[in-house]
């Protein structure tokens, strides 16, 4: 049996379940590596795809279109803002932890993906970031999975 994995990608229609469940998988391997306490560039890279996906898992879950998540692209505070006027019962205001992933993570810098020499990325406090992290994907698979 063949595959045509070029089909298969343009047949690809994310869901709110699926981002969910990739920033499940995304955001624990995070708090593993926060855990040991090493290789900043890593933890910045995963927790932010973590949180990315969970933003968009509940923008999608509240009827946000795809291609409107395309335009907002990875702009975590962007997406933190949009989820927060969907009714996602977070801060009003982007928390210290996430700026410092999305300015790391996002344009023009991309320093979690692209190291440049001579500049040190940062995450906040690795056991702060990890409490954060699990609290932040607790509220928002209660709330993509309470309807």
């Amino acid at each position: 049996m063949s595959v045509n994995s070029e089909a298969a990608v343009l047949d690809y229609t994310p869901s709110a379940t699926s981002f969910l469940e990739g920033a499940e998988r995304y955001l624990v391997s995070a708090v593993i590596l926060c855990d040991a306490g090493r290789s900043v560039d890593p933890i910045g890279l995963v927790a932010s795809h973590g949180v990315e996906l969970a933003l968009k898992a509940y923008l999608l879950h509240c009827g946000v279109s795809e291609k409107a998540l395309r335009v907002i692209g990875h702009d975590l505070t962007e997406l933190w803002m949009q989820a927060r006027l969907k009714g996602l019962q977070i801060e009003p205001c982007a928390p210290y932890w996430l700026r410092v992933l999305s300015f790391a993570q996002g344009r023009p810098h991309h320093l979690y993906r692209y190291p440049p020499d001579r500049i040190a990325s940062a995450i906040p406090e690795a056991q702060e970031l990890k409490r954060e992290l699990s609290a932040f994907l607790a509220t928002v698979t209660a709330a993509v999975r309470r309807s």
